[in-house]
């Protein structure tokens, strides 16, 4: 791989071919990042991603800048080639997120080795801490288990319900653009624990690569809730499937996932003006994509 300065580099909205180049970038980085994220990111913003590139208009870098809601921006997919790091073109990129927010809340989700420099640059507002973890799919995983309540696929008719869960979670947030982009499509399916007709947790589960699988916002009234969904979303995958997910630093592993393995990296979700109110006391398993 050629070498890359700063000065060689120029600012431009991505093209669909850079995609690819993108999901290698991440999984060079070990990210959970998948195709289904992009896509998702593609129906709130259509030109959410920007890329740095060399004089070749070869891609070097890459950040996403979606609006998801009034006055809301979410930073995300903010990377650069492993080996051209610290070379000034992620500050080139900052730049150009910076840019295009202008002046609203941003949200970010940041590694712990990167909050003091955002933190320095107008990021003091911290909200929870996510743990990235990666659960095989056992034998004992597909025995039944005993639960009282009912776990069911999301239909078009649940969504008003469906919401007004996630306002439990997101008192002064709505959310319904956010979770319509990433709860559609052919590579997520959401699952819905009921008791007594009232929707009492949700979480949704995407197909990734080579046969691997992710779960997002999976959120509950108690561990018995998220016990259900969660053998509601992986029981049905074959022995040996991999899936990654992310959950809050303060919570327990569910007796479900036990086995489950820490991956090193973590983030921390960061705001520049003001923190959006969550109750995580609901939040098990989180995600660094969506806000």
């Amino acid at each position: 791989m050629s070498t890359v300065t700063a000065s060689e580099v120029s600012i431009r909205q991505s093209k669909p071919e850079d995609v690819k180049l993108l999901m290698e970038f991440a999984e060079d980085f070990e990210w959970d990042l998948s195709m289904y994220d992009h896509l998702s990111y593609i129906k709130i913003d259509p030109n959410y991603l920007i890329v740095a590139a060399d004089r070749n208009d070869e891609p070097v870098g890459f950040c996403g800048v979606s609006q998801n809601a009034p006055n809301t921006i979410y930073f995300g997919n903010f990377i650069v080639r492993k080996d051209l790091r610290k070379k000034g073109i992620g500050r080139l990129l900052w730049t150009a997120m910076l840019e295009k927010a202008g002046d609203q809340n941003i949200v970010l989700d940041g590694g712990p080795d990167m909050a003091d420099w955002y933190i320095a640059h107008g990021f003091p507002f911290q909200a929870y801490k996510v743990q990235f973890c990666v659960v095989k799919v056992t034998s004992d995983m597909k025995q039944s288990i005993q639960s009282s309540y009912d776990t069911v696929t999301l239909t078009e008719n649940m969504w008003p319900a469906l919401m007004e869960y996630d306002r439990q979670v997101y008192p002064t947030f709505d959310r319904t653009r956010i979770l319509r982009a990433w709860f559609s499509g052919e590579l997520v399916r959401v699952a819905v624990a009921m008791k007594a007709g009232k929707i009492v947790g949700y979480g949704s589960i995407h197909r990734k690569p080579n046969n691997e699988y992710g779960l997002r916002n999976v959120f509950g009234d108690n561990e018995d809730v998220i016990e259900a969904l969660l053998y509601n979303m992986l029981s049905g995958l074959p022995i040996g499937t991999v899936v990654h997910f992310m959950i809050l630093e303060d919570k327990p592993l569910p007796k479900y996932i036990h086995h489950s393995v820490p991956v090193e990296e973590t983030a921390i979700r960061m705001f520049n003006k003001v923190k959006i109110e969550t109750n995580t006391d609901k939040i098990w398993l989180a995600t660094a994509h969506i806000v």
